[in-house]
């Protein structure tokens, strides 16, 4: 018997891709929560430090250089990018 054209397996294969296509979708949907969740704590953590450490635009700046070297491939800490997340 060839597996290729038998009709359980072509249901079973069909069923299993369907169901990674949505567990990738929710983890995606997890990862992007946690992303929001971390911006918003951050908007909220720079805006402190700025307040209770008179840190001026420099600190952004420098907070920005220090994050994309620690993190080279995380999108999202450009000095444009943290003016946006204080915000």
């Amino acid at each position: 018997m060839i597996v290729l054209n038998n009709e359980d397996y072509k249901h079973w294969i069909t069923e299993l891709k369907s169901k990674i296509k949505n567990v990738q979708i929710k983890a995606s949907i997890t990862v992007n929560r946690e992303l929001l969740m971390f911006y918003w704590e951050l908007g909220a953590d720079i805006i402190n430090k700025q307040k209770n450490h008179k840190w001026g635009d420099n600190f952004l700046q420098q907070l920005s250089k220090d994050l994309i070297k620690d993190f080279p491939k995380m999108k999202g800490f450009s000095l444009r990018n943290l003016k946006y997340i204080r915000q």
